[in-house]
């Protein structure tokens, strides 16, 4: 499990969700750090505020198999922060950020009615990622490693005679991809991955991320689809190297 970083230390979307076959520039060597504004964000440095965290575009999809062993699949139209809680991102390496997401405007089309996400939002709380580097098909690309200190969210279903489980709780960490530049408007994609290898700070040693839920004979995977853009409060440009 991720654990919250330091400010004054080296520190787990990410990130990420979080996923995942990537084509995109070569990024050559992975420093593990932020740029802002043409600038390494160093350690000693002050938090920079998130801002308009949102979905980028379409719907935020998370698919899996419950423990009655029926598939579903998830959709949310909205995604934003969760009032009174960190959204910053830390320098340092390796560079670092802290979120808690809602997703709302939820529906489960499959299976479909008389299913509903109870309230049409999901929380995810205590969202902790840093900078890591893909391995294997993601080879050479910073990602967001996204994790909690607990249960990654829990889906709670309403809907007299509903087949799924009515309190569907995942666990684990997410890889997310994110722009190769610094930009004004940064990205978390997340795309439909089982699991997903990373190194951490240059090691050799590979990790593995992933999120599941527990079935009928074991856990299942559950995976996550969709594209979220983030902002700095400050307006300047930054990215992951």
């Amino acid at each position: 499990m991720l654990t919250k970083r330091s400010l004054a230390g080296t520190l787990a979307i990410a990130a990420s969700a979080i996923s995942l076959t990537y084509v995109t520039p070569s990024y050559g060597a992975i420093h593990f750090y932020w740029k802002v504004a043409g600038k390494i964000f160093q350690a000693f440095e002050e938090p920079k505020k998130l801002f308009n965290v949102k979905l980028a575009k379409g719907v935020l999809k998370i698919n899996g198999v419950d423990a009655k062993n029926k598939a579903y699949e998830v959709q949310c139209t909205v995604v934003t922060t969760e009032a009174g809680k960190p959204k910053e991102i830390f320098g340092g390496v390796p560079g670092s950020l802290e979120v808690s997401l809602i997703f709302e405007g939820c529906t489960i089309p499959k299976p479909g009615a008389p299913c509903a996400v109870k309230g049409k939002e999901i929380v995810v709380k205590g969202l902790v990622g840093q900078i890591v580097e893909g391995v294997g098909e993601s080879k050479g690309l910073p990602l967001y490693w996204l994790g909690t200190s607990g249960t990654f969210t829990t889906i709670n279903i309403e809907g007299t005679g509903c087949a799924v489980e009515a309190a569907m709780t995942i666990s684990g960490t997410v890889l997310a991809q994110p722009k190769s530049e610094e930009l004004k408007t940064q990205a978390a994609v997340f795309e439909p991955k089982e699991r997903v290898n990373f190194s951490r700070t240059g090691t050799v040693c590979t990790n593995n991320a992933g999120l599941e839920q527990k079935g009928k004979a074991g856990n299942n995977a559950v995976t996550i689809e969709g594209e979220i853009a983030m902002e700095l409060a400050s307006e300047e440009l930054f990215g992951p190297f």
